[in-house]
C-alpha cells in the first residue's frame, strides 16, 4: 500500500513540474484580474450631476478571449487578455440610448508618466457632438450590445506602452466609471453595473 501511494505521489509530482515547466515554456499565461475600480469613498451614481438609484445597463458577461470571467476573481490569461475584452450589457432603462463608454484603467501601465486607461464604446455620438462610429446609431430599450475595444486600437497602445514600460504584458485592470447618454440628451455615469 505505501509504495502504491509513493508511486502515486511520484507521479503527481511530475505531473505538477511538467505543468510548471510547460508554463514557463509557453510563458505568458498568468492570473490576470479585472475588477471594480476601487473608490476611497461612495459615489453614488449621477443622472445630469444628481445622485440617483437608478441604473440604466445591466452587465450580462465579461468575456476575454470569448472566455467569461467574472469581477473580482482571478483567472488565467495570455498576454493579449486584453484585445479581447468584450462587455455584453442590456439596456434596462426603458429609453433609447444613444452613446455608452466605459473606462478601462491599467494600475501597471504608464504612459508619459501617467497612469493609462483606454474605454469601451457604443454608439456614433458623444456628448459633446462629436461624430463617432461604435455600433448602430442607438441602442433600444431591452437592446443587447457588446462593447469591445477593436484589434487595430489595442495593438497601438499595445506598442506604445510595450515601449514606455518595458513591456505590456498587464496583469490586471479596473472597471472605471461608465457614462451614459440618453436620446432625450439625459446623462447618466457610475463606477458600478448591476448583473444579470
Amino acid at each position: 500500500m505505501k509504495a502504491a501511494i509513493r508511486e502515486l505521489t511520484k507521479s503527481l509530482c511530475a505531473a505538477l513540474a511538467l505543468a510548471v515547466v510547460s508554463g514557463l515554456g509557453f510563458g505568458q499565461a498568468r492570473n490576470r484580474l479585472l475588477d471594480w475600480h476601487p473608490l476611497p469613498v461612495h459615489v453614488d451614481n449621477r443622472i445630469n450631476g444628481q445622485p440617483t438609484d437608478w441604473q440604466p445597463l445591466q452587465l450580462i458577461e465579461i468575456t476575454s478571449s470569448g472566455r467569461s470571467i467574472t469581477c473580482g476573481h482571478p483567472f488565467v490569461g495570455g498576454t493579449d487578455w486584453l484585445r479581447g475584452l468584450t462587455f455584453k450589457i442590456r439596456n434596462v432603462s426603458g429609453k433609447t440610448i444613444k452613446f455608452i463608454r466605459i473606462y478601462i484603467e491599467l494600475p501597471e501601465a504608464k504612459l508619459h508618466g501617467n497612469m493609462f486607461a483606454f474605454t469601451l464604446e457604443y454608439g456614433k455620438e458623444t456628448s459633446d457632438g462629436v461624430k463617432l462610429s461604435y455600433g448602430p446609431e442607438r441602442l433600444l430599450p431591452g437592446a443587447e450590445a457588446e462593447l469591445m475595444l477593436s484589434p487595430a486600437i489595442y495593438d497601438h497602445f499595445s506598442e506604445l506602452l510595450a515601449k514606455e514600460n518595458g513591456d505590456a504584458n498587464f496583469t490586471k485592470a479596473f472597471i472605471g466609471m461608465t457614462y451614459v447618454r440618453l436620446d432625450d440628451g439625459m446623462i447618466w455615469d457610475g463606477y458600478r453595473l448591476p448583473s444579470g
